[in-house]
Formats: structure tokens, C-alpha cells, sequence
């Protein structure tokens, strides 16, 4: 774990080593700096007698808290999430009128703009239907252009579909 977050501020793990560091007497006086270090940090406000056991103890707690804590879950890659976004509309009515490249070049374009779960409320609607009827293309080589062009051009369509989607 590399971060802890007390109810004053978030403690990194080098915060952790800069304690050790001040503790293990660097300076004049390490107990002093030891006790500005964590009054600066708002993990303490005063203690009458501060010792550099006392801080040693507290530098170790820290670091336990600190690596018992959950660590927050990696956010999904572009890719990661456009792979996601074709699994779960790959069976959309008009999936099979876009070329395999066409769709993912439509998801992509769309999650600059939208959510992956709107991402996807876009292309499990009648808009890829309506892009693709307005586009020459043969079947199943329509372009994810379509998909774009429709929405930016009608984008109170597509924000009444998100708005009633249920």
C-alpha cells in the first residue's frame, strides 16, 4: 500500500520512511524536527514530553495502517474498455451492418464524449440502425464514422435516449 489517509491528511509510504529518518536522529535534535514533521503532517498536536520511542512506535502503526488498507482497484485501459464495450453489444441489432474495425473505431470516438455505459446505451439503440441507413456503404462494411456523424449531428436524439433509458 502506498497511501494511508487519516482524518487530516493522506500519509505516503515515503512519508513513513521520511519518520524513520528523522527518528533515527538525522539533525540537531530528531526529536524536535520528528515532532514538527508529524505536527506539519496534522497526524498530531502536541505532546507534553515527545520521545523518539514514542514517534518510533507511532512511525511503525502508521506504516502497518498503511499497508493493511485496501488498495484502490487499477482503472480499466482504453483498450481494456473498448474490448468490454464490443463484448456487451456485439449483439445489437445493427452490430453485423459495421465492419469489426468500424465498431470498435465507433467506441472508441464515443468514449471520448460519453461513459462506457452510455457508450454502450448509444449502441444497443436505434442510432446505429439510423447512422447506417444514412450511409452508402454495403452491408457489413458500414464505418464507425456513421455512428459518430449521427450523434454529433443529433445530439438532443441521443441525450433524449440517455435521459429515458430505463
Amino acid at each position: 500500500m502506498d497511501t494511508m489517509t487519516t482524518a487530516s491528511c493522506t500519509v505516503t509510504a515515503a512519508d513513513v520512511v521520511a519518520l524513520r529518518y528523522y527518528i533515527t536522529g538525522v539533525g540537531e535534535d530528531p526529536t524536535l524536527e520528528m515532532a514538527a514533521l508529524l505536527q506539519a503532517l496534522g497526524l498530531i498536536d502536541r505532546f507534553e514530553q515527545p520521545t523518539a520511542e514514542g514517534y518510533r512506535v507511532y512511525a511503525a502503526a502508521l506504516e502497518a495502517e498503511a499497508s493493511a488498507s485496501p488498495q484502490p482497484q487499477p482503472q480499466p485501459t482504453l483498450v481494456e474498455t473498448v474490448e468490454t464495450v464490443e463484448r456487451a453489444t456485439a449483439g445489437a441489432y445493427s452490430y453485423p451492418r459495421y465492419s469489426r474495425g468500424g465498431w470498435r473505431q465507433a467506441i472508441r470516438i464515443l468514449l471520448r464524449t460519453y461513459s462506457a455505459q452510455d457508450t454502450m446505451r448509444i449502441l444497443l439503440s436505434r442510432i446505429p440502425r439510423w447512422a447506417a441507413d444514412q450511409h452508402s456503404a454495403r452491408y457489413g462494411s458500414v464505418p464507425g464514422s456513421a455512428i459518430t456523424t449521427f450523434v454529433t449531428t443529433h445530439s438532443k436524439t441521443v441525450q433524449h435516449i440517455l435521459d429515458t433509458w430505463n
